[in-house]
């Protein structure tokens, strides 16, 4: 096949309206005629596009990592001192992410930072009541792998309260979700 067969064959294929099965007839031909051919017809063919797995699901699997790590070291804190010191040992370790963050460009960016700032303080004390109540349930005989999944429950009450502060509204899938994760943690903690 000449030089000139070649080019005819990748501008018929560029300029080939039937994306579909004659397209790739076109291209087989042009493939099986010579090497210099099927590397014509590989430039010409259309590539699929692999599609990257968006950012939040990335951040939303670190994220079960490290809360994973963040249950296991906090069953073995637990067997060394009380729930109460434990927190504060807990919020100490967040100081130097603190400082991290503070060095963002990001980190003073908002519309109304006074009044996010009052409801991320609200956030600390609710999450720090939390986890003093999970370090007690851990001390107090719970297993790490009963306690957590159980405190990991906590999305459906943020679900159950978003309906009527929020506005939000569940589907049929959602509402089953919900029933299947009660069964669930039924589940886990009678087994």
């Amino acid at each position: 096949m000449s030089s000139a067969s070649v080019w005819f064959f990748v501008v018929a294929v560029g300029a080939c309206p039937d994306k579909g099965r004659g397209r790739r007839l076109l291209l087989q031909y042009v493939a099986r005629a010579s090497r210099p051919c099927q590397v014509m017809a590989k430039l010409a063919m259309p590539q699929k596009r692999v599609h990257p797995m968006p950012k939040w699901l990335w951040y939303s699997i670190l994220t079960t990592l490290f809360w994973g790590a963040w249950g296991v070291v906090s069953k073995v804190s637990m067997n060394m001192m009380s729930p109460m010191v434990n927190q504060v040992v807990f919020t100490l370790g967040l100081i130097p992410l603190v400082f991290i963050m503070a060095r963002s460009k990001l980190a003073w960016a908002g519309r109304d930072r006074w009044r996010g700032g009052t409801f991320a303080f609200i956030t600390g004390i609710l999450s720090g009541i939390g986890n003093v109540t999970m370090f007690e349930a851990l001390s107090h005989g719970g297993k790490a792998s009963t306690v957590l999944p159980t405190t990991g429950l906590y999305p459906l009450f943020t679900v159950v309260a978003a309906i009527p502060l929020l506005r939000e509204k569940l589907n049929r899938v959602q509402v089953a979700g919900i029933g299947l994760a009660i069964i669930a943690i039924l589940l886990f903690t009678t087994g």
